[in-house]
């Protein structure tokens, strides 16, 4: 038993060494409540979540605000009260095995529940799940003793504090405090009352709870019910036929307003084809198959029906399109009852016993093997970037004790929750920026308003492109600090950036400018502009409309800073002058940054994304505009065997264009010859002036080298790279 509590615990510090960034937003929904709670601010009352778990960490915040320190304390103490929990649930699944099939069943369903990847993946984790899995654990214990009214109590005042702790165990722990009643010695009315006592005592103390908190009587649960539990049953009792039944959920059913979060729409098969992979690994899973044959010959129908019990809800869960295996956790100690009957068969209860013992070890110690290649492959660092944003921006401000605490603001608030330092004070923004078109328009200016109040900015950039106006007041009131792109690690996420409050730095990373002071011996002056381009380029883009206007702008040149984003990709910025002819009609740049062989990145964005349209461009402006590069990873689509070297050579093509409503060109501006006297010939194959032209009529402009990062770089062994062909 301490040799098992002894491997779940190494397991889960090596998931928390590993830890960066939170893995998911309800970590932060459970602090949150409690550090508000400690506050004394008000909660929120449309939540669908019991307050019952944020209950157990008020202690934590409220000693660490006692304390002076740092709220990041209380996160770490929430952690080890959630290893306890695991390392309690271990326990008591080894004591209910061993209470079923002996004392060796006991050690292996021990060893079986700390070995999950997904406890110990969960169990450093604030969240709920690992206190339900407890208290499934100890309901459960509870009915397998010798039944006595007290017992039946507490046994339903645990299965009732697991609903509280995760509504999602209501079909879990029913079932279970059903099955146990069933049991012979416990079939008596006194032991029902007590049972149902016990559990309805907890869901009526959490309905106190939400009308003492939130305002009204069973709230959340009322309300998590109506969207999370309603559609399933209804559609299962639809599809067994039950149509009466069926009706009654669904017309009670409320379905979640759509809030521009989209998740990940996974099969209906998804937890059967990734178990062994994730939750369930290749030594447990033969324990287990071991249990099911063990408990079928000896007659073991509380273990059989228990496995039933976990079967029939994962077959609820897959119902739903977003899965996820910590949504097992309640269920993991029945499993590990079973697995552990698994293991005691062969350990114990064979004739061949030197070879079944020899079995069940090393299936065990596969198990250990399967847990650590499980957890080595669990994405911890998705959300670390925006922890890294945090220590960019910490670093960037002074440290005065004196001085007030620089605001900033994170698109992704949860993300930042309890990591900045002293000298650094979270803000949150008045509504999700993620959730913009579904903003009105007056609480759209109380977002755009609330930038100008920030020294510091944080998020993705499409959060802020989504609408010009704030694409040009994130611009107008901040620099970018840092790009933060780790690649793979996060996923579908898109580069973090990292803005401060504008300093007037001349070298300075900004989103765009514009240039008015361009007249001779003006700042600006557009020859001595031209000077301080890296890569200077000038072409002249005209074309006379039907109404007889000439309209004109000229590609200046461009620049490119290969360590923004710790060089995975390129800070490219392009200068234009604004000629004649502009006011009043837009146009997109169609470029293109392609290695030798035409792989890379095709932007075809408005100038500045539409924040600076060339409708406003008045004859003589400069406008500059600077862009990330979006480089795949993969060497076949930019690269190539290129990376195999120590420079790639970059290539840049743009064309300018005007398209209407549908996306279709309605016309293009022409490149025209140095002299000006006539448009430059569009040729596949040969090249004007040392101009190339792509074979979609992209110009060419220009190119640079870039020096690939390490990471990105293949061996210069012969061998073919990913995709090469």
């Amino acid at each position: 038993m301490i040799l098992a509590m002894g491997v779940a615990v190494a397991l889960q510090l090596w998931t928390w060494s590993r830890l960066e960034g939170y893995e998911l937003a309800d970590v932060i929904e459970y602090m949150d409540r409690a550090d508000q709670f400690v506050r004394g601010e008000p909660l929120d009352p449309l939540t669908l979540r019991s307050f019952a778990f944020s209950a157990l960490l008020v202690p934590l915040f409220g000693v660490v605000k006692l304390l002076g320190l740092h709220d990041g304390v209380a996160v770490d103490l929430a952690r080890l009260l959630q290893m306890a929990f695991g390392l309690g649930a271990i326990r008591l699944v080894a004591m209910s095995a061993a209470r079923i099939g002996g004392r060796s069943a006991g050690i292996g369903a021990a060893f079986v529940l700390a070995l999950n990847p997904v406890l110990a993946q969960y169990a450093v984790t604030p969240l709920s799940g690992t206190a339900a899995l407890f208290f499934v654990a100890l309901g459960t214990d509870l009915l397998l003793r010798e039944p006595n009214l007290r017992r039946a109590l507490a046994a339903g005042a645990s299965l009732g504090a697991a609903v509280l702790m995760a509504y999602q165990c209501l079909p879990i722990a029913l079932p279970i405090a059903l099955i146990g009643w069933a049991q012979n010695g416990w079939r008596h009315l006194r032991h029902a009352g007590a049972l149902a006592a016990g559990f309805a005592l907890l869901i009526f103390l959490q309905c106190l709870s939400d009308w003492a908190i939130y305002g009204t009587f069973g709230s959340s649960l009322g309300g998590y019910l109506a969207q999370n539990v309603y559609g399933i049953v209804a559609t299962k009792l639809y599809v067994v036929g039950l149509e009466g039944p069926a009706r009654f959920f669904y017309d009670r059913l409320v379905v979640a307003e759509e809030d521009g979060v989209y998740q990940m729409q996974m099969g209906p098969y998804w937890y059967v084809t990734e178990l062994a992979w994730r939750c369930l690994v290749p030594g447990v899973l033969f324990l287990i198959a071991i249990g099911v044959f063990s408990s079928l010959r000896r007659g073991r129908r509380v273990a059989l029906v228990l496995l039933l019990l976990v079967v029939a809800n994962v077959w609820l869960m897959s119902s739903k399109g977003s899965k996820s295996f910590r949504l097992w956790l309640p269920l993991l100690p029945i499993v590990a009852m079973v697995g552990g009957l698994g293991f005691g068969a062969l350990f114990a209860g064979t004739q061949a016993r030197l070879l079944a013992r020899t079995a069940a070890v090393m299936a065990l110690a596969f198990g250990l093997s399967g847990a650590i290649a499980a957890l080595e492959r669990a994405n911890l660092t998705k959300f670390g970037p925006y922890w890294q944003a945090v220590d960019i921006l910490a670093d960037a401000f002074p440290r005065d004790t004196g001085a007030a605490p620089a605001r900033f603001a994170s698109t992704y608030h949860w993300a930042v929750r309890f990591r900045a330092p002293e000298h650094l004070a979270l803000v949150k923004l008045p509504h999700h920026l993620d959730r913009w078109r579904l903003l009105s328009a007056e609480e759209r200016d109380e977002v755009v308003a609330s930038l100008s109040e920030l020294d510091g900015l944080v998020g993705h950039l499409q959060s802020f492109s989504q609408d010009p106006a704030v694409y040009a007041e994130v611009n107008r009131c901040f620099e970018v600090l840092d790009v933060i792109d780790d690649g793979p690690s996060m996923e579908e996420l898109e580069p973090v950036f990292v803005f401060r409050r504008r300093t007037g730095a001349p070298n300075a990373h900004t989103l765009y400018e514009v240039f008015e002071d361009t007249g001779p011996g003006e700042p600006n002056e557009i020859e001595a502009y031209v000077s301080r381009i890296g890569y200077p380029g000038r072409v002249d883009f005209r074309r006379v409309g039907e109404d007889g206007v000439m309209r004109q702008m000229q590609f200046l040149g461009f620049d490119v800073d290969p360590d923004v984003s710790s060089g995975r990709q390129v800070w490219l910025t392009y200068h234009w002058l604004a000629g004649p002819g502009l006011l009043g009609t837009n146009y997109t740049i169609v470029d293109r940054v392609m290695d030798g062989l035409g792989a890379g990145w095709n932007q075809n964005h408005q100038p500045t994304l539409g924040a600076f349209p060339t409708s406003l461009w008045e004859e003589d402006i400069i406008v500059r505009e600077s862009l990330l590069t979006s480089w795949p990873e993969v060497p076949a689509q930019f690269g190539g065997g290129f990376l195999r070297g120590e420079l790639v050579a970059i290539y840049v093509s743009l064309a300018i264009a005007q398209f209407d409503e549908n996306f279709q060109s309605v016309h293009s501006l022409n490149a025209y010859m140095p002299s000006g006297d006539r448009p430059m010939v569009r040729r596949r194959t040969e090249a004007e002036l040392g101009r190339k032209w792509s074979a979609d009529g992209l110009l060419e402009v220009g190119g640079f080298w870039w020096a690939p990062p390490e990471n990105r770089r293949i061996p210069d062994d012969g061998k073919p790279f990913a995709g090469e062909r």
